[in-house]
C-alpha cells in the first residue's frame, strides 16, 4: 500500500507543476498581447498626429495661378491710339466691307455671316486685315516657321468657342492675346499669322470649319509622343480560317466616294 501511495505521488507533482507553468505563460502571453495593443495605440496616435500636422502644411501653402486675369494686364493706357480710333483709310475700307456684307447676304442669305469686322477689347469694329501686326520677338529660335509654331502651340493655350458651332464677338490683338497667354482659334491663328509675316513668310488666316475634336481639342484618340516603341504591346492578329469550298461574296457596285 505504501508503495502504491508513493506512487501516486508523482504524477500529482507534476499535474501541480504544469498547472503553474500553464498559468505563468498565460499571464506571459497577455502582458505580451497588452504590449503589442499599446504600441499598436501609440503607432496609430503617431499616425493621426502625422496627418494632422500634414494637413496643416497643406492649409499653410498657397496656390499661385500661372495665368493672370485679363484684368491685372489689360491696361487702356498701354495701348495707342489706332485701337481706339479710325484712320480715313480704315473709314474707307469699312465702307468698301459694309457694301460687301449687304451683297453677301442678299445672295447668300442661307449661309452665315462672315468674319470680316469684329470687335477689339475696346469694343471698337475692326477689319481682320487691320488687326494682323506684323512683329518678331528677338529670339534665335523664331526666326522660322517650325520654331515660331512650336511656341505658339506650347505657351499659348487653347480656350474652346462658347458655343463651338458660332463666330466669336471679340478678336483680341496678337499683342494682348501674347500678354494673356490664352486664347480661342482666331485669336491664336491672328498671333500665328502676325508672327509669320514678320518672320517673312507670306502668310494669311482661312476660316472654316472642322471636325468636333479639333474644335474641343479632344486628344483621346491621338497618338501620345511621349511613349516609347519599346512600350508598345502588339497583339498578335487572329488568322482567319480560309476553306477552299466556302462561295464568295457578292460584290458590292457602290462607290467609296
Amino acid at each position: 500500500m505504501a508503495d502504491e501511495g508513493d506512487s501516486s505521488l508523482p504524477p500529482e507533482h507534476t499535474t501541480s507543476e504544469t498547472n503553474q507553468s500553464l498559468m505563468g505563460k498565460s499571464s506571459e502571453d497577455r502582458v505580451g498581447s497588452a504590449d503589442s495593443v499599446s504600441r499598436v495605440g501609440s503607432q496609430e496616435a503617431q499616425d493621426n498626429d502625422a496627418k494632422k500636422s500634414l494637413v496643416e502644411e497643406m492649409k499653410s501653402i498657397s496656390i499661385v495661378d500661372v495665368i493672370k486675369p485679363i484684368s491685372e494686364i489689360f491696361d487702356p493706357d498701354k495701348y495707342p491710339p489706332s485701337y481706339k480710333e479710325y484712320s480715313d483709310k480704315e473709314n474707307k475700307a469699312l465702307k468698301y466691307c459694309k457694301t460687301f456684307i449687304k451683297q453677301y447676304n442678299f445672295l447668300f442669305d442661307r449661309r452665315r455671316p462672315l468674319f470680316l469686322k469684329p470687335k477689339n477689347v475696346f469694343g471698337v469694329e475692326k477689319l481682320v486685315c487691320t488687326t494682323l501686326k506684323p512683329g518678331q520677338l528677338p529670339y534665335k529660335d523664331l526666326l522660322d516657321w517650325p520654331g515660331i509654331a512650336e511656341f505658339v502651340a506650347g505657351y499659348v493655350d487653347y480656350d474652346v468657342l462658347r458655343p463651338p458651332h458660332m463666330l466669336p464677338k471679340v478678336l483680341h490683338a496678337p499683342r494682348t492675346t501674347l500678354d494673356r497667354l490664352h486664347g480661342h482659334c482666331f485669336d491664336i491663328s491672328t498671333l500665328l499669322c502676325s508672327m509669320l509675316i514678320g518672320a517673312g513668310y507670306d502668310a494669311f488666316v482661312v476660316s472654316g470649319y472642322a471636325t468636333r475634336e479639333v474644335c474641343l481639342r479632344d486628344l483621346s484618340y491621338t497618338k501620345c509622343p511621349f511613349v516609347e516603341d519599346d512600350q508598345k504591346v502588339y497583339l498578335p492578329l487572329k488568322q482567319r480560317k480560309v476553306c477552299r469550298y466556302t462561295p464568295r461574296a457578292p460584290r458590292l457596285f457602290r462607290s467609296e466616294y
